[in-house]
């Protein structure tokens, strides 16, 4: 490349550099919001507001939202509440206005809350923007919740359980009863101080962390990932038989390292009468099983 050739590239690349920098600094100043690159202006969305649902003491509240993460909680008030608290701030590359809103519906199936799925559109341009898609829930304790589908979870005090699919995160779980089915596609699940005669927690990428879990009699229990480590720590009432296994990793029980002849591990522990079955099992992670008071 000859000498002008040259010179005009880098004066080319140099004020480039100094456009994208001083899109930033203006963006900083608060100049600049919404969607640039597809035609600029003011673009900020603006969340809809959800008036309190009267579904009764025990209503089915379903909800599906695959970009976003929820906080499930109980009410005081016995009715359904819903904000969403969804934001969008900087420069995106298209306009939060055109973000779609969440939707509350209710009929004699029950509370619905959904928001279509997206594939495209709002993510950070060069650094300068940020968001949050998020919307809480409260409901009454006796409430049945069913999660089709969302980003991640977290859920406490519900009574009668929830049954929870996270695509692409994490799902906690905090003093929740009943039978409880939570399943993520690549995240962790935490469940702490929970009781239940049913419970299935899966993920396909992802540690599982149980503290102070009640394992009922006659109860049946499925704690499985592919690829993360198991920790279950079962409260002093427990009665269970735990079947506890990996393909790839050590196994622990009460902090002693099981021994085995062959690269899968497994041992059965039995706590109280082993009234109840729990199956834990990681294809790739380390097990550890406590049964004793910390």
């Amino acid at each position: 490349m000859n000498g002008p050739s040259r010179t005009l590239v880098i004066a080319v690349l140099v004020a480039a550099e100094v456009a994208i920098l001083g899109l930033a600094a203006f963006s900083i100043r608060g100049g600049i919001s919404g969607n640039l690159v597809a035609g600029g202006g003011a673009a900020n969305f603006v969340a809809k507001t959800f008036a309190p649902i009267a579904a009764g003491k025990a209503p089915r509240v379903t909800i599906d939202d695959p970009n976003s993460g929820v906080t499930i909680g109980v009410s005081d008030d016995g009715l359904v509440h819903v904000k969403d608290d969804t934001s969008f701030s900087g420069v995106t590359l298209r306009s939060p206005r055109d973000y779609p809103q969440l939707t509350v519906t209710q009929d004699f199936n029950g509370v619905h809350i959904s928001r279509p799925a997206y594939h495209e559109g709002w993510s950070m341009f060069i650094g300068f923007s940020n968001s949050r898609q998020h919307f809480e829930v409260q409901v009454p304790a006796a409430a049945a919740v069913i999660v089709d589908a969302c980003d991640n979870a977290e859920v406490s005090d519900l009574q009668n359980g929830a049954t929870i699919k996270a695509l692409d995160g994490r799902i906690e779980l905090t003093r929740v009863q009943g039978a409880i089915v939570a399943h993520t596609d690549d995240g962790h699940i935490r469940a702490d101080d929970v009781a239940s005669s049913s419970l299935d927690l899966s993920s396909d990428d992802g540690w599982i962390e149980m503290r102070n879990f009640t394992a009922a009699a006659g109860g049946k229990y499925d704690v499985m990932t592919h690829d993360g480590h198991i920790k279950v720590a079962l409260a002093p009432a427990s009665d269970v038989t735990v079947d506890a296994s990996t393909n790839d990793g050590s196994l622990r029980v009460d902090g002693v390292r099981q021994r085995s002849d062959d690269d899968r591990k497994q041992q059965t522990i039995r706590v109280g009468n082993g009234a109840s079955a729990m199956r834990v099992h990681s294809d790739d992670g380390s097990v550890t099983i406590t049964t004793t008071s910390p």
